[in-house]
């Protein structure tokens, strides 16, 4: 229909706050560290930080990793 929900408004709202905690970790906790010597360097090493944060980075608000939620939580909901 075209007509954002209320559901809607709050996932898009959460997605800001969330992409700017993301950038902020990727900044200090690789960017910020590594002197890249190429763009392959440098997608290498961020595509080693993503599955860190990913599959072993415990997260202090989820105290899980993101898949360890995902798919524990969110996998469920949507198979069924």
């Amino acid at each position: 229909t075209g007509k954002i929900t209320p559901k809607q408004v709050v996932l898009i709202s959460g997605t800001t706050s969330f992409v700017e905690r993301l950038w902020r970790s990727v900044k200090y906790e690789d960017v910020y560290l590594n002197a890249y010597e190429s763009m392959t360097h440098a997608r290498s090493s961020l595509g080693k930080w993503v599955n860190y944060y990913n599959q072993q980075r415990k997260h202090q608000t989820l105290k899980a990793t993101p898949d360890q939620v995902y798919y524990e939580t969110i996998m469920p909901l949507i198979a069924a």
